[in-house]
């Protein structure tokens, strides 16, 4: 909050009197109910900007939650191709079949939409 905010709130609940156009100067007595006026009238000013970064907040956590479940379940793809090496053994067209299996599992968990834009956030093409 930038100091003339400050001072014209203040002058606004009877804090701040102006002596003149360029200096202003505190009453002589600051009372009780004026500080609460004032304290009141700066959470009015900045509650919607508070509501507004605890709403970004809440949307990020809830990023953070998704991305990390979609990364659980793309190790469990991978755990799913080791676990076929482990069946198949020294068969390779049963191996290759369930890889093929768990490959195509994976856009259940992205979208190539999704692939693509984390991509391009990455900076690659």
């Amino acid at each position: 909050m930038k100091e003339d905010e400050i001072i014209e709130m203040a002058e606004q609940v009877g804090m701040i009197r102006r002596t003149d156009e360029f200096h202003s100067e505190f009453c002589d007595g600051v009372y009780k109910d004026e500080l609460v006026a004032f304290a009141n009238l700066v959470a009015l000013r900045y509650k919607k900007k508070i509501a507004d970064l605890e709403n970004i907040i809440c949307q990020r956590h809830w990023d953070v939650l998704q991305e990390r479940e979609k990364t659980l379940q793309l190790w469990m793809l991978l755990d799913d191709v080791d676990t076929a090496d482990d069946i198949a053994k020294s068969d390779d067209d049963v191996y290759r079949s369930l890889c093929r299996q768990a490959h195509a599992k994976r856009w259940a968990v992205l979208t190539n939409d999704e692939v693509d834009a984390a991509i391009r956030a990455r900076g690659q093409e």
